[in-house]
């Protein structure tokens, strides 16, 4: 994947995004229907907008995984593009889409610094502890993380531009 190609767009991959009383709503249901687990561990929280609730749970997004910027990050969101390289030839990054931070090889792990995302509200961070889902992923060295499943790259597929 060449450096600054999009490898995932928000738009195409139009996940499920709810406000924060939806989120809450959707966590309150799925504690009662065992599925909480599930929504803590593939969902996360705008970098943008701390009140929307992003889930992953039914796209190829939540296979990104953790690595500390300057360690092993190969791919950032567009947001943080734009903080570190700005346009590219005159073209603005999506905020919410990931692109490639360098040349990324065949085979290699999809890693995004998720400290970029910024805090949780409160309540989440609440049911993330009740619920022992483990976020000290945020505190590891890229040769800990877990290894992700690897995306395909299909001509005009979610993870070109």
């Amino acid at each position: 994947i060449p450096a600054g190609t999009m490898v995932w767009c928000f738009e195409l991959a139009n996940p499920p995004t709810y406000d924060d009383r939806t989120a809450r709503q959707l966590c309150d249901a799925a504690v009662l229907n065992g599925d909480i687990t599930s929504i803590l561990r593939s969902s996360y929280f705008m970098a943008t907008d701390h009140t929307m609730l992003v889930d992953l749970r039914g796209d190829s997004g939540r296979f990104f995984n953790h690595s500390a910027a300057k360690i092993g990050q190969n791919v950032a969101l567009g947001s943080e593009m734009a903080k570190r390289i700005g346009a590219r030839n005159g073209v603005a990054y999506e905020q919410h889409s990931a692109y490639a931070l360098r040349d990324i090889p065949a085979e290699t792990e999809l890693l995004d610094d998720y400290t970029t995302f910024g805090a949780n509200p409160p309540w989440y961070d609440t049911l993330l502890s009740e619920h022992g889902v483990d976020e000290s992923y945020l505190t590891r060295t890229a040769a800990e993380s877990q290894p992700a499943i690897l995306l395909p790259t299909p001509a005009r597929s979610n993870m070109e531009i």
